[in-house]
């Protein structure tokens, strides 16, 4: 006899549960920011611009959550947050997440060729916006 199992379909949209996510890490590596700063670093511009970038990140989560703006103005502030979380994620060395306007990719769901162009795009508009 087979097991069976449960799906579990989340009620957040997928950038808010990006969002809920990359605030946890973020707050993780900036614990660890705030720990190792010396006097005269130049870690504590890092530790007050990842903190306000946190902040910013943690007010559009709220604004999303809340559903009070029109449907165009979701979709601009969702792209927002992606580029937001894609910025800081550069600043703190973390991976690359590949999007396509602004949708996370799902390695399984597309080709391997698909997903190369989509890495690839997303890698020169880092290298062009640096």
């Amino acid at each position: 006899m087979g097991r069976s199992y449960e799906t579990i379909i989340p009620i957040e949209d997928s950038v808010v549960q990006e969002a809920t996510c990359v605030l946890r890490e973020w707050g993780l590596i900036w614990k660890k920011l705030y720990l190792g700063i010396h006097v005269g670093d130049g870690e504590i511009v890092l530790w007050h611009t990842i903190r306000d970038t946190m902040l910013m990140v943690w007010d559009w989560r709220k604004t999303l959550i809340n559903r009070t703006l029109t449907s165009d103005q979701i979709a601009q502030l969702k792209l927002k947050v992606t580029r937001k979380i894609d910025w800081g994620n550069r600043k703190l060395g973390l991976d690359l997440v590949p999007r396509y306007n602004g949708e996370m990719v799902d390695p399984l769901s597309v080709s391997v060729v698909d997903l190369y162009q989509v890495v690839s795009m997303a890698l020169a508009s880092f290298l062009y916006q640096v």
